[in-house]
This record gives structure tokens, sequence and C-alpha cells, in this order.
């Protein structure tokens, strides 16, 4: 397989991650449910339990991944990167890659097993007003691999090699429980609903409960879901460092990418990064509620105005353990200082095998590797408000209507796990990336629609005659949807140069543009922002809460008609426009402050789709 060149500025060269795979999943589920009907309760009760299974061969970087950035080509200062400092095609004539890795992959055949019963009572209590209670349990047992594959990382237990306390240890082997973490058992969430009709055509409804979200603790289909230890990971390492920050070793070159050779699997990882699970794991919840009153206008026309609110705690994130706390920015140069390396001669391979090594890397916490990511950190917190309103009106004649407007505010303080929009501004202090919430949409309105047309045999006019039965029996159908743009975050390279802090640029003022003045080249105001100094942490957050992408505006419009064919047969015709008015859905803005884009946006996708369908029943 061809390696993964990555020059940046430029489109990638060779196939991405994990792109050859054998993969295997299924779950196996058993159910069972009883109602029991007395009086003025309906009690309900049921259990659940489900077997999921994982096998997956999917190697990550079989070939390896060598990264070409700007940084050995920056200058005057090669520790200070700009828009016009530095180019990655450059960086790559010159030879030598600024990143990257190579990596041994096991095959996993892991597996989960899910639990949960409930017990529910719907209590009548009025004929005018009506309870629900609920309580349910639910378990998620931890991972465990037929082959003794996982590994978890214990903060307290010596590495063998080094004798420093943190250190992977492998399930199953050396004496280990065969479970990857500790198990969560107390996962017990109750539920509560009421109705009331206190008039004859208004309701009040409320409701609330906690929602646990065992899942799988979000994997893909890769093996590196699962963490390291017998997946080894060996990154690229070109030679002791000059005194220069972000200059290459004297002849390094592709040639010969990793001069102490690969890590082997198994392996504690020591003098690599490694990310796996800890012991300890925490079930993420939420604490979800709404109130609302819905109001009949007429026989066939519904109302409904609502609040509706969820708290999230301890949301999953996969966050560095190793981050370099902000108290040292005060160090200044010295970060990038070579002093002497307590585990030369121990460290075998990599970095920390050099007899010099950065100041910043030896402040690190388990500073005998480069780095630790801790998977699935439950450590996130959520909170969102909203209002909505809701119009339904029922084909009591012609039109079916489906209308609704909901107005929030979504906040969090980490990213989203598969949205790679935003990052943790520094993993050490979470209050630093408390924001707007990647995908937050402040204004949501959405409509779908049937109409038949009111022709043909049944409808007002051309009940009979030819024509009733060429344009009669015709509908149209829709959805359309308008949504505020989601919020921008404004990256910069990490000038601070502690190793696991983000990079986020400098928010000198409000970027926000007033609509006449934004264009597609200049989306919001670019001098607004800056890259930080060095060494200094910056002022700007994970997201702009006033600078958003464009909003989407779409029409999706049907054409159908069904006809029959005698009195057993049907053939309908479809004809649908997706995008129907060809509206342009633009990408989001450019939002590296390094970036000669920077502020403009490149991409447009959405274009209208038309296709027709016949559909034949008998």
């Amino acid at each position: 397989m061809f390696p993964r060149i990555e020059p940046s500025d430029v489109v990638a060269l060779g196939p991405n991650r994990a792109s050859y795979f054998t993969d295997s999943e299924y779950p196996i589920e058993g159910q069972a449910h009883l109602t029991w009907i007395r009086s003025a309760h309906s009690l309900k009760a049921g259990f659940v339990r489900t077997f999921h299974a994982f096998n997956v061969t999917r190697a990550e970087r079989p070939s390896g991944l060598y990264s070409f950035g700007r940084a050995f080509t920056q200058g005057p200062n090669p520790a200070s990167a700009s828009a016009t400092a530095g180019f990655g095609v450059a960086t790559l004539v010159l030879g030598a890659p600024t990143g990257g890795q190579f990596s041994l992959d096991p095959s996993l055949a892991c597996s989960q097993k899910y639990t949960a019963w409930y017990v529910q009572d719907d209590w009548k209590l009025l004929p005018s007003l009506t309870l629900n209670l609920g309580l349910r349990w639910e378990y998620q047992t931890p991972w465990t691999d037929r082959f003794n594959q996982l590994a978890w990382f214990d903060p307290d237990y010596p590495e063998p090699l080094t004798k420093a306390k943190g250190t992977l240890r492998f399930a199953g082997r050396d004496g280990n429980p065969r479970e990857q973490t500790d198990p969560d058992r107390n996962n017990f969430a109750p539920r509560f609903g009421l109705a009331w009709r206190f008039h004859e055509r208004t309701v009040l409804r409320a409701g609330g409960g906690v929602f646990y979200t065992p899942g799988s603790g979000g994997i893909g289909a890769g093996v590196s879901d699962l963490g390291s230890g017998f997946m080894a990971q060996t990154p690229v390492y070109l030679g002791p460092p000059p005194a220069a920050p972000n200059t290459p070793p004297e002849g390094a070159s592709l040639a010969d990418p990793f001069k102490t050779g690969l890590i082997q699997p198994p392996t504690t990882g020591v003098g690599a990064g490694v990310g796996t699970a800890f012991r300890e794991w925490v079930t993420p919840v939420m604490y979800q509620w709404n109130v609302n009153i819905q109001r009949m206008l007429a026989s066939d026309t519904l109302l409904e105005a609502a609040w509706i609110g969820s708290r999230g705690l301890r949301l999953w994130v996969n966050r560095s353990r190793t981050a370099v706390s902000t108290q040292y920015l005060s160090l200044g140069p010295r970060l990038d200082e070579l002093v002497d390396n307590p585990w030369y001669g121990i460290i075998p391979t990599g970095t920390l095998s050099a007899q010099k090594v950065r100041l910043s890397q030896l402040l690190q916490p388990f500073n005998h590797y480069t780095g630790v990511s801790r998977f699935r950190d439950a450590v996130g917190d959520s909170v969102y408000h909203a209002f909505a309103l809701r119009l339904e009106k029922r084909a009591t004649r012609s039109l079916t209507l489906h209308a609704s407007y909901t107005v929030g505010k979504l906040i969090d303080n980490v990213q989203e796990r598969f949205s790679g929009r935003t990052s943790l501004v520094d993993p050490n202090n979470l209050r630093a990336s408390r924001s707007i919430a990647d995908f937050d949409r402040p204004h949501y309105f959405a409509v779908s629609y049937i109409y038949e047309l009111p022709w043909g045999r049944g409808k007002r006019w051309l009940q009979h005659g030819p024509l009733a039965a060429v344009v009669g029996n015709w509908q149209i159908s829709g959805i359309t949807t308008f949504g505020a743009g989601m919020p921008v975050p404004i990256t910069a390279p990490s000038n601070t140069r502690l190793p696991g802090v983000g990079g986020y640029a400098d928010r000198l003022r409000s970027g926000y543009l007033p609509a006449d003045r934004r264009t597609l080249n200049r989306w919001f105001d670019t001098a607004a922002f800056a890259t930080p100094a060095l060494y200094t942490f910056p002022t700007g957050s994970r997201t702009e809460p006033d600078v958003r992408t464009p909003g989407i505006k779409t029409f999706d419009m049907s054409l159908s008609r069904i006809q029959r064919i005698g009195e057993r047969v049907s053939l309908q015709f479809r004809a649908e426009f997706f995008n129907a008015f060809n509206t342009p859905q633009f990408g989001a803005p450019t939002s590296s402050v390094t970036s000669v884009d920077f502020g403009r946006i490149l991409s447009a996708g959405g274009e209208r789709n038309i296709q027709f369908g016949l559909r034949l029943a008998f």
C-alpha cells in the first residue's frame, strides 16, 4: 500500500488512515415486555439483553503517514508562524517530514453486553389528569477481547523500563482482569410525565427524566478506537533536535524517518505517545425536561408552545492527560531550551532516546511518554434551552401541514466526538473551552406539507369525463427548511509552546460583519483576529459566538400521482426535486489565521437534483 504524504497547503497523496479493513459487527438481542392494566393504572415492565460483537482488522498506518508542515521552512523566527511564513511543498522538497507515524495493528475480536430493565405506571388520577412514573436501569459491560489484546493506562503503576509511575497494563495478562475498564453499574434513571386538560381545547404537558448513554464508547470501526498496547504506533523521529525550534536535524530525510526503529507490539508505549481508556469508567448522563401547552384552534389544527431543556454531565471526550500547565508560560523562551534528558540510555526509541530534550517535554506529567490521551474521559458538561412553536394541520380536506420553529442555545465545554470542528483549548482547564457548541443553530424553521390538487374524481372540479382521468389524483408535497449558521472556530498556531495546549487566535474585537458588508471573499472581519504572540495564551474562544457559517435554506418538493388499473393494480408516478430552486448552500469560511484564504468561503454544495420514478403495486 502506498504511504500517505501530507504537505500542508495542498492536497494529500495516498490513502487516508485505516483505508484497508475487514469488519464484522453484529448484535444479538432478546427482549421481554409485560403490560398489566388495573383500575386507573396501566403498568408496564420489560427487560432487554444485547450481545455486541466487534471483529475488525483495520490497520491505521500500515505504510506510514508523513506530514510536511510549514514549520521547517518558516521564518525569520522559526518558532513563530504566520500566513506568509513557510510552505508545505517547500518542506517536502527539503525532504524532512515534520511529523507522521507508522503503525503495527492487531486483529480484534471484542465484545460487550448490554442489560436494561424498566418499570412504568401510567396513572389516570382524573379524567383530565394523567401521570407517567417510571424507572429504568441499564448497564453495559466493559470491553473484552477473545485473545486479550486490550490495555488500559494506570497512572499509579510503575512502568517496567523507567520505573516511573504511569504505564499501560494488559487486560487478561499478568494476573490482570480481562475487562479493559471497571464496571459502572449504578445507572438508575427515573422518569416523570404529566398531561392535564385544564380547558376543553387546551392541554398542559410536562415531562422530565434522567437518560444514560452507555453506547459503545463512541468507537468507530478502527482498532485505534480501543487504544494502544497491542496497536503500536511509532512517531516520526529524525534524530536529536538542534537548538533552534522547528528545525530538522542535520541530514534528516524521508529515507530514514524512524532513526531508532519501529516499536513492536505488545508494548507499554514508553517513549512515545499513547491513547487508551483509564481503569475508572463513568457513563455520561443527560437530564432532560420540557413543558408545553397544546391548543386546538380548530377540529383539524393544533398549536403547541414548548420550553425544552437539557443538561449533560460526564460527557465523553478524548483528553490529553499530559498537557503542560499554563503556569509555565512565564518561562518564555526557556521552554524551548535543550536540557539533559533523564531517560537517556533507558528509553531506546523516539524523541526520549536522545541525550537532550526540550524543557517543555519534561514539564509534562508522565514525561516518560511524549503524550498520554485518556479515551472517553467523562469530564464534559453541556446545557441547552429552547423555545419551540409547532403548528399541525391534519388532512381533513386536501392539505396536511406541519410547521415548527425553534429558538435556542447550546453551550458546552468539550467538542462533539466526531465533528472535527474544534478541540480543547486547555485540557487542564475546561472553563477555557466553554463556548457555544460546535453545531449550535439558534434559529431553525421547518415546514412539511402534502396538498392534493382540487380536480378529478371526488374533488371540487373536473369530477367526470376523460379530462378528470388525466388531471385527477395529483398531489404536491415538500419540505422547506431555514436554519441559522453554526459558530466558526478561529484557529491559529499554538504559540504557547506548551505540549497539549490547543491553538486558537487572539480576538481583538468582534469579527461580526453586517449582512450588507459580508461577501464570500470577506465573510467576517479578519482584522479582528491575530496570531497570539509567542509564549502567550490565546484570548479567543473555542467557537466565536457572533461569527457564524452561512445558514441553510432548502426547498425539497415532489409531484406525484397514483393511477388505479382495475381493483388490484396501481401505478404511481413521482417527480422529485431536491433543492428545487437551486439555492446555493455555501460552506464554512476558512478559519485559520495563517491561511491566505482566511475569512473566505471557497466551497458550496446542494445543487438541484431531479429524479423520476414509477412504482407498480399489485
